[in-house]
């Protein structure tokens, strides 16, 4: 019987362990909005080390973040990694804020509630597609009537992960998991999430 305990208890141990922890694998180019409202963005590309070795790339991303910071205020933006990985660059940088990755990058990005996207100038004037039936579809009265609705908006070109479940988003768009949405280029995403 002690030897029974000894071995389920192991496996209750183990199991608790072999679902916490893992990071997630980023595939392709990827901004994760994190629940404090940083922005980690993941760059996965093709890497010539003929042109350029990772210790170089790693010291001009540093350089061109210094400079940055020296406009906009220290400690804004931390290079988290640069690493090849399976034959792919990947870098890896937080923002501490939407507005910083947003100027960095010279991009369009808001991260808030519908109400303050509103008050930012960002229209309402879209159709989203519900997360749980594609049939249902909000238009804006409907997104009028939600203003503390988290959102995230971004003209973003890839993977748009969401620190919580995906509720509502833009029609067009293609929903990839519960957090995962595919950003289209040259036209704004809008994200709404639990």
């Amino acid at each position: 019987m002690r030897k029974l305990k000894t071995i389920l208890a192991i496996i209750f141990v183990t199991g608790l362990f072999v679902g916490c922890g893992e990071p997630e694998v980023v595939e392709s180019n990827t901004i994760q909005v994190q629940k404090d409202g940083s922005i980690t963005d993941v760059i996965v590309d093709d890497f010539d080390q003929n042109l350029y070795s990772i210790d170089e790339l790693k010291s001009m991303t540093e350089d061109e973040i210094a400079q940055y910071e020296t406009t906009d205020g220290a400690g804004k933006i931390t290079l988290d990694s640069i690493e090849m990985v399976e034959d792919k660059l990947h870098v890896t940088m937080t923002f501490a804020g939407y507005a910083d990755y947003a100027a960095y990058n010279d991009t369009d990005i808001f991260v808030g509630t519908l109400a303050d996207a509103y008050n930012a100038g960002y229209s309402l004037d879209v159709s989203m597609v519900s997360a749980k039936d594609t049939d249902t579809v909000l238009v804006k009265d409907d997104l009028m009537q939600m203003g503390l609705s988290k959102v995230v908006i971004t003209d973003y070109d890839g993977i748009i992960r969401c620190p919580n479940k995906i509720l509502y988003y833009s029609q067009g768009t293609s929903q990839i998991d519960k957090k995962h949405v595919n950003g289209t280029a040259g036209e704004l995403t809008y994200v709404i999430y639990k």
